[in-house]
């Protein structure tokens, strides 16, 4: 602040100063940090640092000092005094002065800290400076067990802000990601094992031009809250064909703490009602992994003694379930909310032991891309639609881009057209989609599930259906990816310094593309005499597409030039009217290609090497 004569700087009360962004109804922030202070010395210009709370106050108003023509200053008549005591002649917010000289924010935001409140749900980043919320990107930000990001992390996917625009930005974590984090035994169980990666553009500042974040991480948390809260049974199912319960639950539950014999099952809502009947079952198992829907199979005793009392489990009317908390604990060890006898729960699903048939069970082998489907009767190929067939990231999800349809892929027939299981081969375009999806990378990310129009057996019935969070069904047989990708073809524009790689399969996004294990070559051999060769810097970046990997490379200038006016052949000739420069190497006539080199030659050239 300049003034018309030296000032007390000792005498300065920085809530006496308003910045507006322009006049009487603008938007403006009083200054109010006790860290905003000056170090000036007495005199006509007193220097203000702002504090961090301040400047932020002020960035967070909407429209306030973008520029020099939305930056004001009013200040009251107790904001300093001269060196007589006499206090300052007040500028009003009516008539505001502008300031005189105005630097635009041009930093970075930078990455304080962050934590992760597993009972709120709540990821809580913090930045130096305020960010503008509706520019976050939530699948820029990924979770890793340690500070090495080629290891496999968690990538948000669904997760929302719900922070304003602040230094703090707030992620409330959707059923899905918060779902993926706690089935990770190694994942946010301790701050050292919760490590954020914040990729960039995943967020940028309020600024007229916005900045955005720099790629930064993963590190380590500032603190960790673990999830407090006891899971609570959602859905219970009977199965009485199979002889099954199934169990979804709000969120995931340790499979291997079930206690089966916890369960009993009634009649009615009130085991105590005189005409209510009941059995606690003895035993039982599950081959569920850890999820929050558990496929618990009773024992034959139980299953038996359960038929002979006529009144229990014969509809969904006569289907309920109470236990005690001692049934199951999720993953950080919290125990069920308990049923009691007397509010029993009603299943929402019953199945009577009828002559439909059903799928007992599938097997995927992701190299080959074959799905079997088993069912327990012989079924009739000819009526199945593979478009009714959905596999999906886990057992419950809720984002569409979690699970995806099978339409497009055909049956495979052995011996026998009609069987009880039922071979389909998955087209190549649905196999890389469900990859890129990150569905059936692991057994326990491979689940399924089917409508009732799917296929119908040999006498015209129809298949049981699996939904989507009820009684979708995991994967019994698994066979991972281990076929290496295959770079298909590639394409080059000099001109724009784009090089595209079109691979066999969807790659890995979160594990970054090396760019320095890429070399160019002008043959395709790179030991014949008179080859050049270039290999790419760090320099070069990555662009996101689909179905291929773009990137950009930065001009590097050699002593040469290759001219490329000609065309390319696999199985032809190559002809080239350009020279390479200081050297001894021309040509205009043809070169053949060598037999035994199995080149990838470019499909698309536009422009010339320098």
């Amino acid at each position: 602040d300049l003034f018309s004569e030296t000032v007390n700087v000792s005498s300065l009360n920085i809530s006496g100063i308003l910045i507006l962004s322009g006049g009487m109804s603008a938007a403006g922030y009083r200054l109010s940090s006790p860290y905003t202070t000056s170090q000036s010395v007495n005199g006509p210009v007193v220097v203000i640092t702002l504090s961090r709370d301040d400047l932020n106050g002020i960035k967070v108003v909407p429209g306030l000092a973008l520029s020099n023509q939305t930056t004001f200053i009013a200040i009251d008549s107790q904001a300093i005094k001269d060196m007589f005591g006499l206090n300052v002649a007040a500028i009003p917010s009516t008539s505001a002065l502008v300031v005189n000289y105005y630097v635009a924010d041009t930093l970075r935001p930078v990455l304080y800290g962050f934590g992760l409140n597993l009972t709120s749900q709540i990821l809580s980043i913090t930045f130096d400076e305020a960010v503008n919320a509706s520019s976050t990107v939530v699948t820029g930000f990924v979770l890793y067990p340690t500070t090495n990001a080629s290891t496999s992390g968690v990538m948000l996917s669904d997760s929302a802000v719900v922070s304003s625009n602040s230094p703090v930005l707030n992620i409330k974590l959707s059923y899905d990601d918060f779902s993926m984090i706690l089935l990770r035994t190694d994942l946010a169980t301790m701050p050292i094992n919760t490590n954020l990666f914040i990729m960039q553009n995943a967020v940028k500042d309020l600024a007229l031009v916005p900045n955005p974040i720099a790629a930064v991480g993963p590190m380590p948390a500032n603190f960790l809250i673990r999830d407090s809260i006891p899971p609570t049974l959602l859905i219970f199912q009977v199965d009485m064909t199979n002889g099954t319960l199934t169990l979804v639950f709000d969120k995931p539950v340790n499979t291997s703490s079930l206690n089966v014999a916890a369960i009993t099952l009634q009649s009615s809502s009130n085991s105590s009602f005189q005409s209510s009947t009941y059995y606690k079952l003895t035993g039982g198992w599950t081959a569920s992994p850890n999820g929050a829907l558990m496929l618990v199979r009773m024992t034959t005793f139980d299953y038996n003694e359960i038929n002979y009392d006529d009144p229990l489990l014969t509809s969904i009317y006569t289907s309920f379930i109470s236990f005690p908390a001692t049934l199951v604990a999720d993953m950080t060890g919290n125990r069920v909310t308990p049923i009691l006898p007397q509010g029993a729960k009603m299943a929402a699903l019953f199945i009577n032991d009828t002559t439909h048939p059903r799928l007992t069970s599938f097997d995927l082998n992701m190299n080959t891309g074959v799905l079997v489907l088993n069912f327990d009767k012989t079924m009739l190929v000819s009526t199945l639609d593979i478009s009714k067939i959905t596999l999906q990231l886990m057992a419950s999800v809720s984002n569409p881009l979690h699970q995806y349809s099978l339409l497009g892929s055909y049956v495979t027939f052995y011996i026998n057209e009609n069987d009880t299981s039922v071979v389909i081969q998955i087209a190549d375009a649905v196999l890389s989609e469900i990859k890129a999806r990150g569905i059936a990378l692991r057994k326990e990310l491979t689940w399924l599930a089917l409508t009732n129009l799917t296929i119908q057996d040999k006498w015209g019935f129809s298949v049981y259906p699996l939904y989507n969070g009820i009684n979708t069904t995991n994967v019994r047989n698994y066979v991972p990816d281990t076929t290496r990708i295959q770079l298909n073809y590639f394409t080059l524009n000099v001109s724009s310094g784009l090089l595209t790689l079109i691979f066999s399969e969807a790659v890995n996004s979160i594990v970054p593309l090396d760019v320095t294990q890429i070399t160019l070559l002008s043959q395709a051999n790179v030991s014949l005499v008179g080859t050049q060769a270039y290999t790419l810097t760090s320099t070069s970046f990555i662009v996101p597409t689909a179905g291929a990997v773009v990137i950009p490379m930065v001009t590097s200038s050699t002593n040469g030039t290759v001219g490329i006016n000609g065309t390319a052949g696999m199985n032809g000739t190559f002809s080239t009217n350009g020279t390479i420069t200081n050297g001894t190497i021309s040509s205009n006539g043809t070169v053949s290609k060598n037999s035994s080199v199995t080149p990838l030659v470019v499909t698309n050239f536009n422009g010339s090497f320098s």
